[in-house]
Protein backbone atom coordinates (compact mmCIF):
# COMPACT_ATOMS: atom_id res chain seq x y z
CA UNK A 1 0.00 0.00 0.00
CA UNK A 2 0.99 3.60 -0.52
CA UNK A 3 1.73 5.53 2.66
CA UNK A 4 1.50 9.31 2.60
CA UNK A 5 2.84 11.68 5.25
CA UNK A 6 1.52 15.15 4.49
CA UNK A 7 2.06 18.22 6.67
CA UNK A 8 0.64 21.64 5.91
CA UNK A 9 -0.18 20.60 2.33
CA UNK A 10 -3.46 18.69 2.54
CA UNK A 11 -5.18 20.72 -0.16
CA UNK A 12 -2.35 20.25 -2.63
CA UNK A 13 -2.01 16.57 -1.77
CA UNK A 14 -5.72 15.95 -2.32
CA UNK A 15 -5.57 17.71 -5.69
CA UNK A 16 -2.75 15.38 -6.75
CA UNK A 17 -4.58 12.31 -5.41
CA UNK A 18 -7.81 13.25 -7.20
CA UNK A 19 -5.94 13.82 -10.45
CA UNK A 20 -3.87 10.65 -10.16
CA UNK A 21 -6.48 8.24 -8.85
CA UNK A 22 -9.83 8.20 -10.59
CA UNK A 23 -12.78 6.24 -9.19
CA UNK A 24 -11.76 3.26 -11.31
CA UNK A 25 -8.35 3.04 -9.65
CA UNK A 26 -8.44 4.05 -6.01
CA UNK A 27 -5.20 3.83 -4.02
CA UNK A 28 -4.74 1.24 -1.33
CA UNK A 29 -2.99 3.04 1.42
CA UNK A 30 -2.63 5.05 4.58
CA UNK A 31 -2.65 8.75 5.29
CA UNK A 32 0.09 8.53 7.90
CA UNK A 33 0.36 10.97 10.80
CA UNK A 34 -2.90 12.68 9.85
CA UNK A 35 -3.10 16.34 10.80
CA UNK A 36 -5.90 17.53 8.55
CA UNK A 37 -9.46 18.61 9.22
CA UNK A 38 -12.62 16.54 9.56
CA UNK A 39 -13.52 17.51 5.98
CA UNK A 40 -10.04 16.47 4.82
CA UNK A 41 -10.47 13.13 6.58
CA UNK A 42 -13.76 12.57 4.74
CA UNK A 43 -12.00 13.20 1.43
CA UNK A 44 -9.21 10.76 2.31
CA UNK A 45 -11.86 8.17 3.16
CA UNK A 46 -13.62 8.76 -0.16
CA UNK A 47 -10.32 7.89 -1.83
CA UNK A 48 -10.45 4.54 -0.06
CA UNK A 49 -7.56 5.10 2.32
CA UNK A 50 -7.02 4.43 6.01
CA UNK A 51 -6.07 7.24 8.39
CA UNK A 52 -3.42 7.02 11.11
CA UNK A 53 -3.04 9.20 14.20
CA UNK A 54 0.01 9.76 16.38
CA UNK A 55 0.49 11.17 19.87
CA UNK A 56 -0.74 14.54 18.63
CA UNK A 57 -4.28 13.26 19.24
CA UNK A 58 -3.56 13.46 23.00
CA UNK A 59 -2.42 17.12 22.99
CA UNK A 60 -4.66 19.62 24.78
CA UNK A 61 -4.74 21.84 21.67
CA UNK A 62 -5.55 18.98 19.27
CA UNK A 63 -9.15 20.10 18.62
CA UNK A 64 -8.83 19.66 14.85
CA UNK A 65 -7.39 16.14 15.18
CA UNK A 66 -10.12 15.14 17.65
CA UNK A 67 -12.83 16.46 15.31
CA UNK A 68 -11.28 14.55 12.39
CA UNK A 69 -10.98 11.30 14.38
CA UNK A 70 -14.63 11.57 15.41
CA UNK A 71 -15.63 11.46 11.72
CA UNK A 72 -13.59 8.39 10.77
CA UNK A 73 -15.23 4.95 11.01
CA UNK A 74 -13.50 2.50 13.35
CA UNK A 75 -12.68 0.20 10.46
CA UNK A 76 -10.55 2.88 8.78
CA UNK A 77 -8.49 4.10 11.77
CA UNK A 78 -4.87 3.28 12.60
CA UNK A 79 -2.58 4.23 15.48
CA UNK A 80 1.06 5.15 14.86
CA UNK A 81 4.12 6.33 16.73
CA UNK A 82 5.89 8.35 14.01
CA UNK A 83 8.97 7.37 16.01
CA UNK A 84 10.98 9.24 17.18
CA UNK A 85 8.56 12.17 16.92
CA UNK A 86 5.01 13.00 18.06
CA UNK A 87 5.11 11.47 21.54
CA UNK A 88 1.75 11.63 23.36
CA UNK A 89 1.02 13.52 26.57
CA UNK A 90 2.59 13.39 29.14
CA UNK A 91 5.71 12.57 27.09
CA UNK A 92 5.35 15.42 24.60
CA UNK A 93 8.76 16.55 23.37
CA UNK A 94 10.44 13.27 24.27
CA UNK A 95 11.37 10.39 21.96
CA UNK A 96 8.26 8.46 20.94
CA UNK A 97 8.25 4.67 20.70
CA UNK A 98 5.75 1.83 20.55
CA UNK A 99 5.42 1.61 24.34
CA UNK A 100 3.41 4.83 24.09
CA UNK A 101 0.76 3.49 21.70
CA UNK A 102 -1.60 2.79 24.59
CA UNK A 103 -1.90 6.56 25.18
CA UNK A 104 -3.13 7.12 21.63
CA UNK A 105 -5.40 4.07 21.82
CA UNK A 106 -6.98 5.31 25.05
CA UNK A 107 -7.63 8.79 23.62
CA UNK A 108 -9.03 7.51 20.32
CA UNK A 109 -11.22 4.96 22.13
CA UNK A 110 -12.60 7.81 24.24
CA UNK A 111 -13.33 9.87 21.11
CA UNK A 112 -15.03 6.91 19.43
CA UNK A 113 -16.98 5.87 22.56
CA UNK A 114 -15.57 2.34 22.76
CA UNK A 115 -13.37 0.61 25.31
CA UNK A 116 -9.61 0.73 24.65
CA UNK A 117 -9.29 -3.02 24.08
CA UNK A 118 -12.05 -2.97 21.48
CA UNK A 119 -10.31 -0.06 19.75
CA UNK A 120 -6.92 -1.84 19.87
CA UNK A 121 -8.45 -5.02 18.45
CA UNK A 122 -10.09 -3.07 15.63
CA UNK A 123 -6.92 -1.20 14.68
CA UNK A 124 -5.05 -4.51 14.68
CA UNK A 125 -7.64 -5.89 12.24
CA UNK A 126 -7.35 -2.72 10.16
CA UNK A 127 -3.58 -3.17 9.97
CA UNK A 128 -3.98 -6.78 8.87
CA UNK A 129 -6.47 -5.68 6.22
CA UNK A 130 -4.39 -2.86 4.76
CA UNK A 131 -1.24 -4.99 4.58
CA UNK A 132 -3.19 -8.12 3.60
CA UNK A 133 -1.88 -10.18 6.48
CA UNK A 134 -4.59 -12.81 6.42
CA UNK A 135 -2.93 -15.34 8.71
CA UNK A 136 -3.26 -12.93 11.65
CA UNK A 137 -6.85 -11.92 10.96
CA UNK A 138 -8.37 -15.05 12.53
Amino acid sequence: PVQLHIREAHGEAMEIMRARYKQSRLPRGIMHCFSGSAEGAKEVLRLGMYIGFTGVITFKNARRAVEAAAEIPLDRLLVETDCPYMAPEPFRGKRCDSTMLTRMIEKLAEIKGVNPQQFADQTFQNTCEIYRISSLMK
